[in-house]
């Protein structure tokens, strides 16, 4: 599991690990019993639903299931693509979810507005942490210092490819955009974001072993999905969550989810005499409150004495 800053964030990427629990399993459920019902037919073309019933599910513990039609009538390259729809429809509600918490929770009371929760979801997001999340008077230097670093580090991430990533996530939100409001038929925005992202679709460019697999729409036509590209584009959904939430970290709202969770028996503590002690103190104060262990600055130590955590 990535070690994340936010609590919402963790909970976002633990909430994708818990779709793929309850997809992969489906997924093989699914063609474990097309394979018995293709075995069994093999043998006698002539069974009947309820046959297939007594065979797969002989207590009857699902009702209203057409055998036929869900096995036999549909083909596999349409069930699978229900399942993709499914879990890109789940990985947004995440990500969306996420962004929301995250404002609700922690930064809509440091002058932000609704506009923090859309920016998470569009390219020029890498400019946007300049231009709005993290500007001047919206800066921790103490959280900026301490932990940044230790988080990136911790992350393996290429944060230079962040812009990359968003350009895939758009072109997959405007899919899921096709599903929900086009009856599936491929819009003008879905072209454009699209041709957006090809250029960046490599390996290289995304770095990932795999570049998501995508068919590429046609204006008109129904879109098509599949699920081992929505599959790939879940781990850029996490990359996006986690590189996001590290560089929310250094904000000055962050100091909240920072300070919430001092450890409820914590008392003020008094730091060593001996510099080089004392910097250890501060140093593992973060790993007692559930972060990563720290770096030591003088404005975060200062921020930590203002909050009464330790005193000189």
């Amino acid at each position: 599991m990535a070690d994340v800053f936010f609590r919402a964030s963790k909970d976002a990427l633990d909430n994708i690990t818990s779709a793929f629990d309850f997809v992969h399993p489906l997924n093989v459920s699914l063609r474990y019993t097309r394979s018995v019902i293709a075995e069994a037919l093999a043998d006698n073309p002539d069974l009947t639903t309820a046959d297939f019933q007594r065979m797969i599910d002989p207590n009857n513990i699902v009702h209203g299931v057409n055998y036929n039609r869900a096995f036999i009538d549909t083909a596999w390259i349409s069930q699978e693509e229900s399942l993709a729809w499914l879990l890109l429809n789940n990985l947004f509600a995440i990500h969306e979810g996420w962004a929301q918490r995250l404002f609700e929770d922690i930064f809509s009371g440091f002058h932000y507005t609704d506009r923090f929760i859309k920016n998470l979801e569009f390219p020029g997001l890498t400019n946007k942490f300049l231009s709005y999340y993290v500007t001047n008077g919206k800066k921790s230097v103490a959280l900026d210092g301490a932990f940044w670093g230790v988080y990136k580090a911790k992350s393996h991430l290429d944060f230079s490819k962040l812009e990359n990533y968003m350009l895939c996530y758009r072109y997959f939100k405007e899919a899921r955009n096709c599903y929900m409001h086009h009856n599936f038929v491929a819009s003008q925005k879905l072209i454009d974001a699209y041709n957006d992202y090809i250029p960046v679709a490599t390996t290289t460019d995304l770095d990932v072993s795999e570049v998501p697999e995508i068919a590429p729409p046609v204006l008109g036509q129904p879109v098509q999905l599949r699920l081992r590209g929505v599959i790939g584009f879940s781990q850029l959904v996490r990359r996006i969550i986690i590189i996001s939430d590290i560089n929310l970290l250094c904000t000055t709202a962050a100091e909240k989810e920072f300070f919430d969770r001092t450890p409820s028996n914590w008392t003020c503590r008094t730091l060593s005499g001996n510099p080089s002690r004392a910097k250890g103190q501060i140093n593992r104060y973060s790993e007692k409150a559930g972060f990563l262990k720290s770096q030591w600055t003088a404005d975060y130590q200062n921020l930590l004495i203002n909050h009464g955590i330790f005193s000189l």
